[in-house]
């Protein structure tokens, strides 16, 4: 787009401020005698080839930095002249996105309510912009924002991930708002996604934790999709409170096993010891399905709290359920904790009698934790035992020890 097309858009709103701007420059000049000059007036800036010099340039260029210091100040026909790019859909996204950022150096706090109005349009904002504008407006605390926000959100035009941008920043506005119209698309949508997307922004709005319209949602939405991608959500957010709702639902015998699993699974990122501990005691006590007790022991392995191997080892003592052996081996092996090595060892020894599947886990176990002197039992296995899934996994354990054996020549 050239200098010209700019300079196009700029006729209108400058004529508009051009007696305005007459009025001002043309103050009387004699002044009483004796009077200290006064301090140096901040430069105006409305020409509009100089507006695009600084869209161009960014935050690089020295008139930018100017109106940053305090030195120079956009007229006001310069600030119309700066939505009126914004809006401008065949303008270059970069100029559009710094003319935004160029508004909130000159207005500040009241641009907010003007930035709302032009993501509305018509047209309405395209997403890379709609993301700049609500970057600006996150954390001002401002309750009518949060309000026109909520609304853009529910607008039947606002696509699926455009809503929980919207409340997102919702969010951040830190203010109590009503939510019903969010509400009303989570629980009545025909559209799944639509109604996933509600559901998330209800909670991105909200505090940690989970609220109780969140959790209604997510144990009464007949769609599975929905409910796994509140799930996601919910976990996503990496709050202490939420990661304890999480684990709690594996335990949840009301809901549907695949979640269950699912939310099992993508707790091997929890650093919280309240939620790791509630793992933890999910696979000790071994009383979930093995779908969902397995998928644990993987992420509690994988999360490794302190202490871990030292509670789980008790699980691979023969006569535990199988299940829960199995969940011990996994953790195991997961966690790389060597204080359980004497206990995988222990439990493969055929004495213990473990079954093909078990003594597949406690091989790769052995692998993961072992040393030198543990080859010789990875050998046997890979050479004699009868069963070929055993072979095949201490052929792998026999690689992975391999491998850390390079790097850890003396273990």
């Amino acid at each position: 787009m050239t200098r010209s097309s700019i300079t196009w858009i700029a006729v209108g709103v400058l004529i508009v401020g051009a007696a305005a701007a007459a009025l001002i420059l043309s103050g009387d000049p004699d002044r009483p005698g004796g009077e200290e000059d006064p301090p140096e007036a901040r430069r105006s800036i409305g020409d509009p080839a100089e507006i695009e010099a600084i869209l161009r340039g960014g935050r690089q260029h020295p008139t930018w930095r100017d109106l940053k210091d305090g030195k120079a100040e956009l007229t006001s026909a310069s600030a119309d002249l700066l939505f009126r790019i914004i809006a401008d859909r065949d303008l270059e996204m970069v100029l559009r996105h710094h003319a935004i950022l160029l508004l909130v150096e000159h207005e500040g706090a009241k641009i907010g309510e003007r930035l709302v109005e032009a993501m509305k349009g018509p047209p309405r904002l395209e997403e890379p912009l709609l993301r700049a504008v609500l970057m600006v407006l996150e954390h001002r605390q401002d309750r009518d924002q949060a309000e026109a926000l909520v609304a853009m959100a529910a607008d039947p035009e606002t696509e699926g991930g455009q809503i929980e941008l919207f409340a997102r920043t919702v969010g951040g506005l830190g203010v109590e708002v009503s939510l019903d119209p969010l509400l009303e698309i989570a629980r009545g949508a025909e559209d799944s996604g639509r109604r996933a997307y509600a559901a998330i922004g209800i909670h991105l709005t909200r505090g940690p934790g989970v609220s109780p319209e969140v959790e209604r949602i997510l144990r009464e939405d007949p769609d599975q999709g929905v409910r796994t991608e509140l799930i996601n959500a919910i976990h996503r957010r990496r709050d202490p409170e939420g990661r304890r709702f999480l684990v709690s639902l594996l335990t949840d015998e009301t809901l549907p096993l695949e979640e269950r699993s699912h939310t099992a699974r993508i707790l091997d990122d929890t650093r919280d010891p309240e939620a790791l501990a509630g793992l933890e005691k999910v696979v000790i006590e071994g009383s979930v399905p093995e779908e969902v007790l397995l998928a644990a022991a993987r992420s509690l392995g994988t999360a490794a709290p302190r202490g871990m191997a030292r509670k789980v080892r008790a699980g691979l003592v023969r006569g535990r359920p199988e299940a829960v052996r199995m969940a011990s081996a996994i953790a195991l092996r997961h966690s790389r904790d060597r204080d359980g090595l004497a206990d995988v060892r222990r439990a493969l020894a055929p004495s213990e009698a473990a079954s093909p599947r078990l003594r597949a886990e406690l091989a790769l176990a052995l692998g993961e934790l072992g040393g030198r002197a543990d080859r010789v039992q990875l050998e046997t296995l890979r050479e004699d035992d009868p069963d070929p899934d055993v072979r095949a996994a201490a052929e792998k354990a026999l690689t992975r020890l391999d491998e850390i054996l390079m790097s850890e020549p003396d273990r």
